[in-house]
C-alpha cells in the first residue's frame, strides 16, 4: 500500500499538542522525530548504540510526521487532497492560536508501507529505563538480570518506543508506588507501555484505554507478547468513559497532554479510591500551573512533580485512608 506522509514542522512546546490531533483523526501511524530528545538519550546510559542519520539529529525543531492510505495506486497518480488532510490543516491553524501564535509548516511525500515498515527497526535498540525496568524491540535478545523486568515491545505504526521524558517519567513513578495487588487504569495507552509494566510489576488487574483503534489493536499485541494479557484488559474510548461501571482504582495514569490531563481530572477523581494516586504526564512546563491548579481544586493533594527539560509530570493523590505513598 502506498501511504501519504503529512509531515508538520513545529516547536518542542506544541510537537505533542500535534501528534495527539493526528492521533484523534486516526492518522495510521505517528512519529516524533526531535532532535534535542535524540541528543539527550545518546549522551546518556540510556540507549545502546543509536545509529541515527544526521537529519534526525540537526535542527532546533521538531518534526510530526502522520500517515494516511492513499490505496494502491502507483506513486505519481494521486493528485487530490484527502478530506481529513484538508481538515487538518485548519485544525492546525486552531492549534498554533492555542499556543500564543506558535506556527509551523506542512509538507507532503509518500512512502511505500512495506519499506517503511521495515527501515526504522534498525534504529531502535534495548534501552535501560532504570536499574529494574529495560524495554527491548520483540527482535532483539538480551540479556536479563534476575531482578529486571523487561518489556518487549513492538510499537509497529503507532506511537512511539518508550523513551519519550513522559513515559520515562511514567514508567519509574509506576515502579515507585505500585506493591503489588492494585486496580491500574492506563488512560491513552498507546502501545500499552505502561499498561504492560503496571502488570510486571504487580498490578492485579490493569484496564488500558485509548481513543485510537489502531492503538488498542498495537497494544493488545504487545500486551500477549508480553504475557500479561491475563491481567491486562484493552477498552476503544475515549477517556474513563469505557470504564463507567468500574470503581475503586488504586492507581490511574494518563500520558497524555496538559488539556486533556485536566479534563482527565474529575473522572480520575471520581474512580479513584480514597488514598489513590494520579499520575498525569505530557504536560510543558508552561502549562503546568494550570493543571496543578485543576487538580488541586478539585481535591488531589500533591505527591511529587517529575522535570525533565520542558516536560513535566505530577503525582497526586485522593485524599482518604489508603496506602502510604511513600516510595518503596
Amino acid at each position: 500500500m502506498i501511504w501519504q506522509e503529512i509531515k508538520v514542522t513545529t516547536t518542542h512546546a506544541a510537537a505533542d499538542a500535534v501528534a495527539n490531533l493526528f492521533h484523534e483523526m486516526g492518522f495510521g501511524g505517528v512519529v516524533i522525530e526531535d532532535p534535542q530528545l535524540v541528543e539527550r538519550y545518546t549522551h546518556s546510559a540510556g540507549w545502546d548504540c543509536y545509529e541515527l542519520p544526521p537529519e534526525v539529529l540537526q535542527g532546533d525543531h521538531v518534526t510530526v510526521k502522520g500517515y494516511l492510505p492513499l490505496t494502491d495506486k502507483p506513486s505519481g497518480e494521486i493528485n487530490e487532497e484527502p478530506p481529513r488532510l484538508t481538515e487538518l490543516r485548519q485544525r492546525l491553524v486552531q492549534l498554533w492560536a492555542m499556543f500564543e501564535g506558535e506556527d509551523g509548516q506542512v509538507s507532503l511525500g509518500q512512502i511505500d508501507e512495506d519499506d517503511w515498515a521495515q527501515a526504522w527497526k534498525k534504529y531502535y535498540h534495548p534501552v535501560k529505563i532504570s536499574d529494574k525496568i529495560v524495554i527491548k524491540p520483540s527482535w532483539e535478545n538480551y540479556s536479563t538480570a534476575s531482578d529486571q523486568i523487561v518489556i518487549d515491545l513492538d510499537p509497529g505504526m503507532a506511537f512511539g518506543t518508550g523513551t519519550h521524558p513522559t513515559t520515562v517519567h511514567c514508567l519509574r513513578a509506576l515502579e515507585r508506588y505500585i506493591r503489588g495487588g492494585e486496580l491500574v487504569a492506563d488512560v491513552g495507552t498507546g502501545s500499552g507501555i505502561l499498561a504492560i509494566a503496571a502488570a510486571k510489576l504487580g498490578a492485579a488487574e490493569v484496564l488500558a484505554v485509548d481513543l485510537d483503534q489502531l492503538a488498542t489493536s498495537i497494544a493488545a499485541e504487545n500486551i500477549r507478547l508480553n504475557g500479561v494479557a491475563d491481567r491486562v484488559r484493552v477498552l476503544t474510548g475515549d477517556l474513563l468513559e469505557p470504564l463507567a461501571d468500574r470503581q475503586g482504582f488504586d492507581l490511574i495514569v494518563g500520558n497524555l497532554v496538559a488539556p486533556i490531563v485536566r479534563r482527565l481530572g474529575p473522572s480520575a477523581w471520581e474512580k479513584l479510591k480514597p488514598g489513590g494516586l494520579f499520575i498525569g504526564a505530557g504536560i510543558i512546563q508552561g502549562r503546568l500551573s494550570e493543571v496543578l491548579e485543576e487538580l488541586t481544586g478539585i481535591g488531589f493533594e500533591l505527591v511529587e512533580i517529575t522535570d525533565e527539560g520542558e516536560w513535566s509530570t505530577v503525582v497526586v493523590s485522593r485524599p482518604g485512608p489508603g496506602p502510604d505513598t511513600e516510595t518503596r
